[in-house]
């Protein structure tokens, strides 16, 4: 990690609070019975198993939101990730599976031979350590929740009354270990020459900060390397290959809702109000602000939107995401169970530009939350966040990232638009907690 990395990231012992630590930390054990025995040293008796897996993960997902759907079969994986990266010049895709005591890693490259070759990592007691170094990351950051120019409070409770000192380790070294364990060393020559790289993750892979790790243990970050998407399900991998045209024809943009929420304190969020009036500026469409940015106004205008910005105050609630979790927008909370009632029909790119709207409760299909209700509605892809976020260094990072989305596809935007918020702001907490939802984009030609 380089000298101005790592010295940002050596975090000595935080200050938790725990009311917000309630909200933002998750349930790490969450989820269906893991079995015992997915990760099996047999390369292809692994991946039968880990599609079997899948299956399960994404049913369990979907009766978590009181969904009811028969499921899709992910047999001949092989070849559907071999056709998926062979629609995709430069990219790989990581398909990660675990069990209750071992993590295992598939990965398919196409080399510059244009041969699709494949690979397999398996990491004996990696569930554990996966389950352990996310919790480190939540704790390391901490302070962010506090401290965030966007992050709400708890009304009448004292910092005396929620705060608890705790311990971590330099959160260099934590990057360190779940770089090790996310990329694996025998993954390293096919990383080292990819572009984009699509990730089908477990249990809590999704609210680590991808933008921080260091795939090629060389001390440059993966948005130095490559930009990142994470597939919703398992079986997105078969979605029809999207084009994608820089500019939108239909934006509609919301920004610092005048907020309301029992027991909650919302500030008002000036650069929420300046991005939102920027990316209108940017894009056109339909811009409502403070008071106009409602439900009920979201909810009219969005099945012809093809791009969704909401630059707001966001909460997540592990303990119960569908109705706890929600995007504080004027008139009442827009909560997943919500946002499952829009219609994206038109599948638009949603841009929720809010704190904590990437997280919610751990299952072992991944985080099930504010984010992926926009994904299961009909978002082509969802840019979120992992933790409270600060609203002058969120308006910088964003405004860029429209700005490239004139050019670039949504993930590479993104990763562009990183690397700029890190240079303004080295400290990670103020670049490092947005990623992106939903299946890589090609420019059309």
């Amino acid at each position: 990690m380089g000298k101005r990395l790592a010295a940002a990231l050596t975090i000595p012992a935080r200050m938790l609070a725990i009311c917000i630590a309630f909200l933002f930390c998750f349930e790490l054990s969450a989820g269906a019975q893991t079995s015992d025995s997915v990760c099996a040293a047999n390369e292809d008796e692994a991946l039968a198993r880990a599609e079997e897996f899948h299956e399960l993960a994404a049913q369990e997902l979907m009766r978590s939101r009181d969904i009811q759907w028969s499921g899709v079969r992910l047999d001949d994986f092989d070849r559907r990730a071999r056709d998926y990266v062979g629609k995709r010049t430069g990219e790989n895709l990581i398909f990660y599976a675990w069990d209750k005591t071992a993590l295992c890693a598939f990965l398919w490259s196409r080399g510059s031979s244009q041969v699709i070759s494949r690979h397999y990592a398996r990491v004996e007691n990696g569930t554990h350590r996966l389950k352990g170094l996310a919790a480190e990351i939540r704790a390391t950051i901490a302070d962010g929740l506090r401290t965030a120019s966007r992050a709400p409070t708890r009304q009448a409770v004292s910092a005396e009354e929620i705060a608890q000192e705790i311990a971590t380790r330099a959160f260099g070294d934590v990057v360190r270990d779940a770089s090790e364990l996310l990329y694996p060393l025998a993954f390293r020559d096919a990383l080292a020459q990819t572009t984009t790289v699509s990730i089908i993750p477990v249990g809590p892979i999704s609210t680590i900060p991808l933008a921080v790790l260091e795939p090629l243990g060389d001390g440059r970050s993966s948005i130095d390397l490559f930009s990142v998407n994470i597939l919703t399900l398992a079986e997105d991998i078969d979605t029809k290959l999207y084009g994608w045209v820089p500019g939108f024809s239909n934006a509609l943009v919301l920004g610092n809702p005048h907020a309301a929420v029992p027991g909650w304190d919302f500030p008002s969020l000036p650069g929420a109000e300046a991005e939102a009036v920027a990316a209108n500026a940017i894009f056109g469409g339909t811009l409502y602000l403070s008071r106009d940015a409602t439900p009920a106004r979201l909810a009219e205008k969005a099945s012809k939107a093809d791009l969704l910005v909401i630059a707001a105050h966001g909460l997540s609630d592990a303990d119960d995401p569908m109705d706890g979790s929600f995007l504080a927008l004027s008139d009442g909370p827009l909560t997943p169970r919500a946002i499952m009632d829009l219609d994206l029909s038109s599948h638009p790119l949603v841009v929720l530009s809010a704190c904590q709207s990437g997280l919610g409760r751990v299952l072992d299909a991944g985080i099930t939350g504010i984010a992926r209700g926009f994904q299961l509605a009909g978002a082509s892809n969802t840019v979120m966040s992992l933790w409270n976020v600060d609203d002058a260094a969120t308006q910088f990072q964003m405004q860029r990232f429209y700005e490239n989305l004139r050019t670039m596809t949504p993930s590479e935007a993104l990763r562009q638009a990183t690397i700029t918020a890190r240079e303004k702001f080295p400290d990670p907490l103020k670049w490092a907690a947005f990623q992106i939802f939903g299946v890589s984009m090609v420019l059309a030609p």
